[in-house]
């Protein structure tokens, strides 16, 4: 099992999400929330992927990107940002 924690960045994120609760941004929340509960038993599923210049992983769910990173040693998952796919999301 691995611990999840949520970077105050995220946080803040996904409450920006939480807001915009009308149509296709509930079910994209309600997806966002499933994939990071389910980090606790599978930090890598499928459609993760690793990235090459910030390190980490990705995970596309709808137009969000949602960004983390693992510490296997400490069985960790870190959330980093949830944010709409744009040019600075991964800087």
């Amino acid at each position: 099992m691995y611990h999840v924690r949520i970077i105050p960045s995220a946080q803040r994120d996904l409450i920006k999400l939480k807001k915009q609760t009308k149509g296709e941004y509930a079910k994209i929340y309600q997806r966002i929330k499933e994939i990071i509960l389910s980090f606790e038993t599978n930090p890598l599923p499928y459609g993760s992927e690793k990235l090459t210049a910030r390190g980490g992983y990705r995970i596309r769910v709808g137009p969000y990107r949602l960004l983390y990173q693992i510490d296997k040693k400490a069985r960790e998952v870190y959330i980093v940002r949830m944010k709409r796919r744009e040019k600075n999301t991964y800087k």
